[in-house]
């Protein structure tokens, strides 16, 4: 038999694992003092990488940040931080507007060559139809922002954990994740290490009530 044409998978949704993974990466990032201060939105239907490239040209720009971010020029010397970041891709009713969510950790005095290199990034991954392909605010609520994000777990999942479901479509390649430093394996490492809290399960009595005012 002759080597098969692998496949990429393709997605509806982000499942249990995809979910606590983001969920406990914006936690951790906060223990480490490397919480997401960005949050950046890139709309590939506005260049010309496809609905199946999408994934891997997003894995690329990821890649590019990493090496900017722990490469300073001398302009930002010591100015260097990992790659530290959150993030999903959506399809919101399968229109083909794909993009991309990515809460990152830049440095205040390097967001400003951020967004230069971001847009020389994405230039890189295709043709780029709009002037602004891109958009990029600051996080004010970490875990609002994240469960933002991850309005597109299935259903079920969402509701359990108070967030308000919203089908995100189909996606080629993987739709979620985050950097190394932040996922699950050293989640569990720092956990056992008693550098991270573990968080709390619900219990009786665990929020007080509000006293009323008379």
């Amino acid at each position: 038999m002759g080597d098969r044409e692998e496949v990429a998978k393709q997605t509806d949704c982000i499942m249990l694992r995809g979910g606590r993974t983001l969920f406990h990466a914006g936690r951790l990032a906060r223990s480490l003092g490397l919480e997401p201060n960005l949050f950046v939105t890139i709309r590939f239907w506005e260049t010309s990488v496809s609905a199946a490239d999408t994934s891997a040209a997003f894995s690329q720009i990821r890649a590019k940040f990493g090496k900017w971010i722990q490469r300073p020029s001398k302009r930002f010397s010591g100015i260097l931080a990992p790659p530290t970041f959150l993030w999903v891709i959506e399809n919101p009713e399968n229109k083909g507007c794909i993009h991309a969510h990515w809460l990152v950790f830049v440095p205040p005095a390097r967001q400003h060559d951020f967004a230069i290199k971001l847009d020389k990034w994405l230039a890189s991954s295709g043709h780029v139809y709009s002037s602004q392909p891109f958009h990029i605010e600051p996080v004010d609520a970490l875990i609002g922002a994240i469960a933002y994000m991850l309005k597109g777990q299935f259903p079920s999942l969402a509701r359990y954990y108070g967030i308000r479901p919203e089908p995100q479509g189909w996606v080629t390649g993987k739709r979620s994740g985050c950097s190394e430093n932040i996922g699950p394996t050293q989640h569990a490492l720092l956990c056992r290490a008693g550098k991270h809290p573990r968080p709390e399960r619900w219990r009786v009595n665990k929020y007080q009530p509000r006293l009323q005012a008379v």
